[in-house]
C-alpha cells in the first residue's frame, strides 16, 4: 500500500529565557506515524539547520489534536528562534496535518505572516506556506515549562502539639528571581495552625509576612541583590512551621499571586497542594515486671520489648523479626503503608500474644499494618 509522507514545520521566537516544555501538533486522520524534530536557530532558508536538540517519535491511532510532554532539558534563550518540525506518514491520506487558514464564515479572520510555517516534500527543502497560501498556518504549537515548585516533603505527617518545619522550593528560575508574593494556606485551620515560624531565605533582603486570616500567612521578599540569576537550580523560597491541634487531616497549599524575573518579566508557577495528617501523641503502656515462672527467654507471665534496632516495612510488604526480650521467637509485620523507624512492643500474657503493635523511636504508634506473634 503506498504512503504519503508530508513534512511541516513552524519557527517560533523564545520569549523569556525558558525550557521547552511540551509540543503539539493537529492529525487529520488515524494511525499515523510521526516524527518530531526540534532545532534551535534555524534559518528560513534552511529550517533543519545543524542537529536537532530534540527529537520524538511515536504512532497515533485517532487523529486530533495531541500534546507531546518534552523530559528532556531544552534551554530556550530569550529572542532565539527555534523550529519544530513534523514528519507524518499515512497509509492513503494527502494531507495528515490540519492547517489555519480564512475560510469564509468559518475562520475569515485567521491570519499569517511568512517566515512562520513551511512545509517540505522532502524535509530538505523548504517552502514558506504563505507563498502558496496565503494567510495559513501549519496547526504546530511549542509550550514552555512552568517554573516548578514544590515542598520538601510529600504527605505531611505530625503529631498533635508538635511544630513540623515545611519548606517552599523552586526547581529552577530561568530568568532569576526579582521578587515574589507567596500565600501559604490550610484548608482545615481546625486540624492544624501556621504557628510562627515564618522564614524567607538569606537572599530575600527585604521581606514581609501578613497573616490575613486564620491558617493562611502572605510572605513577601525581594532579592535586592544578584543570588538568584538566570537558571538558578534548587532554590529556597521560603519556610513556615506547622502544629497540628487535632486528629485529622488537612489540605496545604501554595499560590504565587506575583514572581517577577531580574527584568521585570512575570514568573507563574502552577499552584502546589499536598496534605496534612495529624495523629495524637499516645505513648505505649509501661512494661510491667515479669511475675513468677516468667522472664526473658521463657513462656510465662510479663511484658516485654523488642529494644534492638528500628526497623523499616514499605507498603504492601510482610517482614519478621526476631524479639529480643520476649518469650514469643518472633513478630511477623504485615504493612499497609510505609513504616519507617519502627520498633515493636508485645505484650506477653500466658502462653498468647495478649497484646502488641507496632511505634517509632518516640513510642507514636503506628498505624501502617498488622501484627502476629509466634511463640518459642
Amino acid at each position: 500500500m503506498d504512503t504519503t509522507t508530508v513534512y511541516t514545520a513552524n519557527i517560533f521566537t523564545a520569549e523569556n529565557d525558558d525550557l521547552l516544555g511540551a509540543v503539539g501538533f493537529y492529525t487529520t486522520q488515524p494511525n499515523e506515524d510521526y516524527d518530531v524534530s526540534v532545532y534551535l536557530s534555524p534559518g528560513e532558508e534552511n529550517v533543519t539547520a545543524g542537529s536537532p536538540a530534540l527529537t520524538l517519535s511515536g504512532h497515533m491511532e485517532t487523529p486530533g489534536y495531541h500534546t507531546l510532554p518534552v523530559e528532556d532539558e531544552v534551554l530556550l534563550t530569550k529572542g532565539e528562534d527555534f523550529s519544530v518540525v513534523v514528519r507524518l506518514t499515512d497509509s492513503w491520506y494527502k494531507y495528515p496535518i490540519a492547517v489555519e487558514a480564512p475560510i469564509r464564515s468559518y475562520s475569515s479572520k485567521a491570519t499569517a505572516h511568512a517566515g512562520e510555517s513551511f512545509i517540505s516534500a522532502d524535509g530538505v527543502k523548504w517552502q514558506d506556506i504563505t507563498k502558496k497560501y496565503p494567510n495559513t498556518n501549519v496547526c504546530i504549537k511549542a509550550y514552555a515549562k512552568y517554573p516548578s515548585i514544590s515542598f520538601n516533603c510529600d504527605n505531611v505527617s505530625v503529631k498533635a502539639g508538635s511544630p513540623s518545619n515545611i519548606t517552599v522550593m523552586m526547581g529552577r528560575a530561568p530568568q532569576g528571581i526579582a521578587g515574589y508574593q507567596m500565600q501559604v494556606s490550610l484548608s482545615n485551620p481546625d486540624v492544624a495552625e501556621i504557628t510562627g515560624g515564618v522564614s524567607f531565605p538569606d537572599w530575600a533582603t527585604l521581606n514581609e509576612i501578613s497573616e490575613e486570616q486564620a491558617g493562611t500567612v502572605t510572605m513577601k521578599a525581594v532579592d535586592l541583590g544578584t543570588a538568584i540569576q538566570k537558571n538558578a537550580k534548587e532554590i529556597v523560597i521560603g519556610s513556615v512551621t506547622i502544629t497540628g491541634t487535632n486528629e485529622g487531616s488537612t489540605g496545604i497549599t501554595v499560590t504565587m499571586p506575583m514572581m517577577t524575573a531580574d527584568g521585570g518579566d512575570a514568573i507563574v508557577p502552577c499552584d502546589l497542594t499536598t496534605d496534612i495528617s495529624v495523629h495524637e501523641d499516645v505513648m505505649p503502656p509501661t512494661p510491667t515486671p515479669p511475675v513468677a515462672g516468667g522472664g526473658s527467654g521463657s513462656s510465662g507471665h510479663g511484658s516485654h520489648s523488642d529494644v534492638g534496632a528500628a526497623h523499616d516495612v514499605s507498603a504492601g510488604e510482610s517482614k519478621s523479626f526476631a524479639m529480643k526480650e520476649s518469650s514469643f521467637s518472633q513478630v511477623s509485620i504485615s504493612a499497609k503503608t510505609n513504616i519507617k523507624e519502627m520498633m515493636i512492643v508485645v505484650s506477653d500474657v500466658g502462653d498468647s500474644a495478649g497484646g502488641y503493635r507496632c511505634a517509632n523511636r518516640s513510642g507514636i504508634p503506628l498505624c501502617g499494618g498488622r501484627a502476629s506473634a509466634y511463640q518459642r
